[in-house]
């Protein structure tokens, strides 16, 4: 454990990032109106610990049941890209951001039972906390339809985790979709996939 001694640090500072990142973010809102700070902060918060630690903590909990050494680390040029590129939607008024100012890097298994399935199991946790998150901010923005700033914070927060689990069910490396396939969990990822597919459909709704 020793090795993971920095980690508690790495994801504050990688928290924060994705909350500031966030806020530029949905900079649309609180621009065209000042009274909406509130929701659009409380958003950027859920976004940082929903869409982004969530899946990054799921990554690192299954890894370490699993019998792996598995530790937080800040990714520095992740976090440089992510807050550059939010600056950038920011300055022309559109929503767009890309990086990941950390991630959980999986080392050997401690208990000498390294095998692929186990490591389609680790990818799959990360996008499937986000699917798990989506639903339950998708079904609490629906009991909250009379109150309109937090129903936009939830909302928000349910597109966010919406989307980045759909994102990382592809296929694609370095995608988590790709090391599941990678690792043969094709029912796996079959699974997961559908099931992002299914959760980010009322998404498009909000953003069509």
């Amino acid at each position: 454990m020793s090795l993971c001694l920095l980690e508690h640090r790495d994801m504050v500072i990688s928290g924060l990032a994705v909350f500031a990142a966030s806020f530029m973010l949905f900079s649309q809102y609180w621009l065209a109106n000042l009274s909406l700070l509130g929701p659009i902060s409380l958003a950027s918060l859920l976004v940082a610990i929903t869409a982004f630690m969530a899946h990054e903590l799921m990554h690192r909990y299954v890894a370490r049941r699993l019998g792996y050494i598995a530790c937080f680390r800040l990714v520095r040029y992740g976090l440089v890209m992510l807050l550059v590129t939010a600056l950038i939607g920011l300055a022309a008024r559109s929503p767009f951001m890309m990086g990941a100012p950390g991630a959980v890097a999986i080392g050997p298994n401690i208990l000498g039972k390294e095998n692929s399935k186990y490591r389609a199991l680790i990818a799959l946790a990360g996008p499937g906390a986000n699917v798990i998150m989506a639903a339950l901010f998708y079904v609490l923005a629906l009991l909250m339809v009379n109150n309109t700033a937090l129903l936009l914070a939830l909302r928000l927060t349910y597109i966010l985790n919406s989307i980045l689990a759909l994102f990382n069910s592809l296929p694609i490396p370095p995608l988590d979709g790709y090391q599941v396939v990678k690792n043969r969990g094709y029912g796996l990822w079959l699974t997961l996939m559908v099931s992002s597919i299914l959760v980010s459909i009322p998404a498009l709704g909000y953003l069509l």
